[in-house]
């Protein structure tokens, strides 16, 4: 019996030991490359599986890849794909430049009626804004606008201006890529120029309200151009009164009076 048990033992200490295997696993292959092997497992790793169907061609390059993406662009906005157009953002930077003809309406001064002085003008109009939402606009505008008298001598020693500037804000109701319609809403300050034979008189007051309607159909690019509509109520509270370069007087209106300015033009925009 001991020696039964003498021959058990000498021959489980010469047995070579097996390393287990996971059922279903398959034993490696003695002449297989390590590198490739390696390689293979990593492609075969869940988190890598994973990883790879999570990441669209949109993700960033992995190290040593080509990054064959368009760049990005912060004036045109987001790329969706490289076949696609550009999607403008609902926020950021805008400005517009307007041209028209404007007609004019009321008094300068009870008793002074503006058509009887002008036959209208031309401004020249800048908006700068910011979008804070896809409808909302808020921002400044300046208008610089060549006046045209009534009344100027045979001669033509004449000139007159109107220059208003102030704050606004815009609702956009139409997507950019098609037709933007907009209305607005502006206050701010107005000087009227005139001059005739070396006589200058300055009104100066305020544009009480500014309300303007318009449309702007897309030309791609983040760029618009469209008719609008603006209808100027102002108040003048002071004039000045110059001969050549020497002042005569400068006093506040008693009897003041409103007037109006309807502006038409056409409109072209430029951002968000």
């Amino acid at each position: 019996m001991r020696a039964a048990w003498l021959v058990f033992l000498i021959l489980l200490t010469r047995a070579a030991p097996v390393s287990a295997q996971p059922d279903g696993a398959e034993a490696p292959d003695p002449n297989a490359d390590p590198a490739s092997s390696a390689n293979g497992a990593e492609e075969l790793a869940p988190e890598n599986r994973a990883a790879a169907a999570d990441c669209p061609a949109h993700c960033p390059a992995r190290e040593g890849e080509r990054d064959d993406r368009p760049p990005q662009d912060p004036l045109e906005g987001r790329r969706r794909g490289v076949e696609e157009d550009v999607v403008p953002d609902a926020r950021g930077f805008s400005m517009a430049l307007r041209v028209g003809w404007g007609i004019p309406q009321g008094d300068q001064q009870s008793g002074v009626d503006v058509e009887d002085r002008a036959l209208g003008m031309a401004p020249i109009w800048l908006d700068l804004g910011y979008r804070v939402t896809k409808h909302v606009l808020v921002g400044v505008y300046a208008h610089y606008a060549f006046a045209f008298l009534t009344d100027c001598p045979v001669d033509g020693n004449c000139s007159a201006s109107d220059v208003r500037f102030g704050l606004q804000a815009q609702w956009h109701f139409g997507g950019r890529q098609a037709v933007d319609h907009w209305i607005g809403l502006g206050t701010g300050f107005e000087i009227y120029d005139e001059e005739v034979q070396g006589i200058t008189r300055r009104y100066t007051g305020f544009e009480l309200a500014n309300l303007q309607f318009g449309e702007d159909f897309s030309l791609g690019h983040r760029l618009g151009l469209g008719p609008f509509v603006s209808f100027s109520l102002g108040q003048f509270t002071h004039v000045e009164q110059s001969a050549g370069s020497q002042r005569v007087s400068d006093r506040e209106i008693a009897r003041k009076a409103l007037h109006l300015w309807a502006v038409f033009g056409i409109r072209l925009s430029f951002g968000a």
